[in-house]
């Protein structure tokens, strides 16, 4: 097993091809959720620390890592303090502590693993923030468990409360009344209580990891690996309910040109928001629309 100095080597390598002088390493995964699968598990690979709140950063000559008060003892168990500096996430803000180790020095991040207010807090702060096409960790985390492939399965009516079809019918009404084309839901808690699916991708979670496209028709475009997606799940669904590969993302963002689509910068990941405005589509920054009808009991 390589150390965690070695890891950061590797890393740098790779980061120097890319022309940036710093990388940010989150704990969140692409639906940036506290609860991640072993693929997703960077911070962990990266610097041993195993919490549920954290983030990483990666200079040329410099590293540290932060967590919050509930994870003091265990980020210095767990983590080279000759690798890593330890640092308090609340008491010296990330953003912050970056603009002053490394001022004017370019700045990768991953837009799947970041919301775009995230990304802003580090921009405001003062530093040159940049959106990478490829994640320089993936690339240098060679022994990379394969992502989540638990099958998806129904949720039945009698334990969700109402059909899929209604659901996405009262969500498609919410659109419709705020002049929004689509709606980009990331949150697989969202997914799962639309659709009426669950599934095992998260350890003690029901999650069927996947990203979903909502129409203000209440017609919807599921971006879920096809291999997960049974033929029982897909009649379940229904014909308003396509199943695509994730790699139809991109392609399915730039069809939305001119078309006003809600997307919720704050919980979502950067990514979908600087695709939609590449492609020409007016981003909504708004709520997740499922959010509130979810919560109705």
């Amino acid at each position: 097993m390589k150390s965690s100095i070695e890891r950061l080597a590797a890393l740098r390598a790779i980061m120097r091809t890319q022309s940036i002088g710093g990388f940010l390493v989150p704990r969140s995964d692409e639906h940036l959720g506290e609860y991640v699968p072993p693929s997703a598990e960077r911070l962990a690979w990266l610097t041993g620390f195993t919490g549920s709140a954290g983030m990483a950063i990666v200079l040329a000559d410099r590293a540290a890592v932060f967590t919050d008060g509930r994870y003091t003892l265990q980020l210095e168990q767990q983590t080279d303090g000759n690798a890593f500096e330890r640092r308090h996430l609340v008491e010296e803000p990330p953003a912050q502590w970056l603009v002053e180790a490394a001022p004017g020095v370019r700045i990768g991040y991953d837009p799947m693993l970041m919301s775009a207010d995230a990304v802003a807090r580090f921009a405001e702060a003062g530093s040159t923030m940049v959106a990478l096409a490829a994640n320089p960790l993936d690339a240098a985390w060679v022994d990379r468990p394969a992502p989540p492939m638990a099958p998806a399965v129904p949720h039945e009516v009698r334990y969700a409360g109402k059909d899929s079809a209604d659901k996405r019918s009262d969500v498609a009404a919410t659109l419709r009344a705020a002049r929004q084309d689509a709606a980009v839901i990331t949150d697989p808690a969202s997914i799962a209580w639309l659709l009426n699916i669950r599934g095992g991708d998260v350890d003690f979670t029901p999650f069927a990891l996947g990203f979903l496209l909502l129409r203000d028709d209440g017609s919807a475009s599921l971006f879920m690996e096809p291999a997960k997606v049974g033929e029982t799940v897909r009649r379940w669904l229904g014909n308003d309910v396509s199943v695509q590969s994730r790699t139809g993302l991109a392609a399915a963002l730039a069809g939305l040109r001119d078309k006003r689509v809600r997307v919720d910068e704050a919980g979502s990941p950067a990514w979908f928001g600087q695709q939609l405005r590449d492609a020409g589509a007016t981003v909504v920054d708004a709520a997740d629309p499922c959010a509130g009808p979810k919560a109705r009991k």
